[in-house]
């Protein structure tokens, strides 16, 4: 009977195992996330309350026939399972483990050194000490996580590196192609969407998509999508940490480069937002002498950067020194009409898209546009004719509501930007948002900063995440808005449910920001 209670005290780790598996996911891999979620997730009194679950497992301390035990340990288990499925069938996951080759691997590798902890244990401890241990060993699958991602290590560099490998030969094949590399805190997927429909019907185009920014992102791309004939390839190059965006311009190798914007995103990540701005500004220092930067000269932390690069420099925005300059723009509810200063001309367009942000980038994917000789005629039939941008300020029909889903934008100027066009919207004006995430010794102030324009331009707010979304309550309540008009929820899925629930009359309804419910410290992955 040994065999079957190692099974139901190995089953008992299921819940911990999904769990702990999802966080890091959610955390894309990386243990300092992983290691920050557990440091503010695994308090004291969260630790104990999830012992007290286990504490009747000591009653088989009293247990002195040995033949009695092993059967007694999994009746135990089994009644524990039961119990934990009652309290958890009710309860909607607020993520889903999604089991991609790389997680199939590594959950195999967390599940066997599971296994083997347990057994060990079994084996090597006396009766009376192991036991005392079960209710602790829930813990396992969180402290084990780590050690399994250094197990699979070597294997996932050695595939990784056999794919990039491929990539790379991919794009050597094709040395006419037009690189162009977009990054920045924000704006640098909208900017791709919107460069890719300018420059579709003139050029054979490829670009990454949604939000394919990494290096295994873009190398699935390029092995699955590239084709011979491709004459641009737009890539978006996102980072986090300081020194990803030098390995993806060694890897893609972009003659073309454009900054939306530089901020404060994943301060947490980075230490300083000097180390930021360098990362960021390497997309144009690490151009060849022919290269071309497509930079936002409003952008403070652009325009103030001393840049040291040989290639040229193209800049847009509202700024006298623009190479392509805003000159105005005016929002209403059929699109926003504006008009860009290019070469001393002026030229008018139109487009349904709504917020200032959209204007600077559609405004920057127009620079690379007409670097690239696309006929300015050509670029106001296809600005007028812009499809959302999925997720950035993207409006929707919900019923007799309208949905501004603006879930992808995690940046205060976005964020405020946002609020702006809220305002202007017809009927009861509904805000939800999970506010910010790594930003560090900003984040107080950011978040109090979009509490106070919340106030200006929403009727009605509905938070996600106590902890999180703390700063933006205490704002508001500073700016007297209404508290009964203010609402917390624990996930995103349960605000919008609410937000649809709230009135009977019409609603306009903005969802900003979107930060995985993993990381509003209400979720119970450890509960």
């Amino acid at each position: 009977m040994l065999w079957l209670e190692l099974i139901g005290v190995l089953a008992m780790q299921g819940h911990d195992l999904y769990a702990s598996l999802g966080v890091f996911q959610q955390c894309h891999y990386h243990l300092d996330r992983y290691r920050n979620w557990i440091a503010d997730e695994f308090s004291i009194q969260r630790v104990w309350k999830r012992i007290q679950l286990l504490l009747p497992f000591l009653l088989l301390l009293f247990l002195k026939v040995e033949e009695a035990r092993s059967p007694s340990v999994f009746c135990f288990t089994l009644i524990y399972l039961y119990v934990q499925f009652q309290r958890l069938k009710d309860k909607k996951r607020s993520f889903m483990l999604r089991f991609t080759n790389r997680m199939c691997r590594f959950s195999i590798c967390l599940l066997l050194l599971t296994g083997i902890t347990i057994i060990g244990m079994r084996y090597t401890l006396s009766y009376e000490l192991y036991i005392c241990c079960l209710p602790l060993l829930w813990m396992i699958p969180w402290i084990l996580l780590p050690i399994a991602s250094y197990v699979v290590l070597p294997m996932e560099h050695m595939i990784q590196n056999s794919y990039v490998q491929d990539a790379k030969a991919r794009l050597n094949a094709c040395p006419q192609m037009i690189r162009v590399g977009i990054s920045g805190s924000y704006g640098k997927t909208s900017v791709k969407y919107i460069a890719y429909a300018l420059l579709k019907d003139h050029y054979y185009t490829l670009k990454t998509p949604h939000s394919y920014n990494n290096r295994m992102g873009i190398t699935r791309t390029i092995r699955e999508e590239l084709d011979p004939l491709h004459e641009v390839f737009l890539c978006e190059m996102g980072s986090d940490h300081s020194g990803e965006l030098a390995e993806l311009l060694s890897f893609v190798q972009p003659k073309i480069t454009i900054v939306t914007a530089i901020g404060p995103q994943h301060l947490k990540t980075f230490g300083s937002q000097e180390a930021i701005v360098e990362e960021k500004m390497k997309m144009v220092e690490m151009l060849p002498p022919e290269g071309i930067g497509i930079l936002n000269v409003d952008n403070p932390f652009i325009c103030s950067y001393p840049l040291h690069t040989t290639a040229s420099i193209y800049t847009y925005g509202y700024s006298k020194k623009a190479n392509v300059r805003i000159i105005s723009a005016n929002m209403g509810e059929e699109g926003t009409h504006f008009v860009l200063e290019i070469g001393h001309k002026c030229y008018p367009f139109h487009t349904r898209l709504l917020g200032e942000c959209n204007i600077l980038n559609i405004t920057a994917a127009i620079a690379l546009a007409r670097i690239l000789h696309v006929p300015m005629a050509d670029l106001q039939q296809a600005v007028e004719h812009l499809p959302f941008v999925e997720h950035r300020l993207e409006m929707k029909k919900m019923g007799a509501d309208i949905l501004i889903d603006d879930a992808y934008n995690s940046n205060l100027q976005g964020a405020l930007a946002a609020c702006r066009v809220l305002k202007e919207m017809p009927n009861w004006r509904v805000i939800i948002t999970p506010g910010f995430m790594e930003l560090g010794e900003l984040q107080q102030s950011h978040s109090r900063a979009f509490g106070e324009e919340i106030a200006k331009s929403a009727d009605e707010v509905v938070l996600v995440g106590k902890e999180q979304t703390k700063e933006i309550y205490g704002s508001l309540i500073e700016q007297q808005f209404p508290e009964e008009q203010i609402h917390v929820c624990g996930t995103m899925q349960e605000a919008i449910t609410f937000a649809k629930s709230l009135t009977s009359r019409k609603k306009t309804i903005l969802i900003e920001n979107d930060i995985p419910d993993i990381f509003n410290h209400e979720i119970k992955g450890i509960a």
